[in-house]
């Protein structure tokens, strides 16, 4: 199989998963069950995924692919953060999102690896990129900070804050898209207003 399609129907195999994880949960989810209704063999997925374990894993990294991470070369320096932070927090609190941190929380007293798999492909991953970014921002002049770490952290607090732990316990709905671009927004000129090196944010570097 070319790897173009391979890729195409591994992601199709993980649709399929999502569909029967949503409905079925992850205590009555079976590889069996999942060939049957990819109509794939048992060899493949377990050649692909390894196991259940695995093929969660796949779900974590497919649901948060289409991120694209903010630029630091960007003209706009608060746009593009907030472009970056409505998409996260779209991924962060989507259904999928909430389907697998569930599945992890209701794991927890059984098996920790699904949730530890979710902290590594989330946060963790997230995290040093973003920091990367800051520390990109702050070469240019643009920022002023003692550790890049830091302003990723109160930009995350300040994009997410509880919003994930409520929605992952049915304690508020998805937001809108105006409500979340509308946050995102709020994060990102708070950031740089805090940490930005002009008065007036992007005043002399085109935010």
């Amino acid at each position: 199989m070319r790897n173009e399609s391979r890729e195409l129907r591994r992601r199709e195999i993980v649709e399929h998963a999502f569909a029967m994880l949503a409905r079925d949960g992850y205590a009555a989810f079976s590889m069996q069950a999942l060939a049957k209704v990819s109509r794939s063999s048992k060899e493949t997925l377990y050649g692909w995924f390894g196991g259940k374990a695995g093929l969660y894993e796949a779900m974590v990294e497919e649901n948060a692919a289409r991120l694209v991470l903010p630029s630091a070369e960007a003209a706009d320096g608060v746009k593009e953060l907030s472009r970056f932070g409505a998409e996260l927090l779209s991924m962060l609190l989507g259904e999928r999102a909430v389907l697998l941190n569930r599945v992890a929380a209701a794991e927890a007293g059984v098996d920790a690896a699904l949730g530890t798999l979710l902290a590594q492909k989330g946060r963790e991953h997230v995290m040093p990129k973003l920091a990367t970014y800051f520390q990109a921002l702050a070469k240019r002049g643009v920022m002023g900070m003692a550790t890049a770490e830091e302003p990723a952290e109160i930009w995350l607090s300040l994009l997410a804050g509880d919003l994930q732990i409520r929605r992952a316990t049915g304690a508020i709905g998805l937001p809108t898209e105006e409500e979340m671009r509308a946050r995102s927004t709020r994060a990102a000129e708070l950031i740089f207003r805090l940490y930005g090196v002009n008065e007036k944010p992007g005043a002399e570097a085109g935010f």
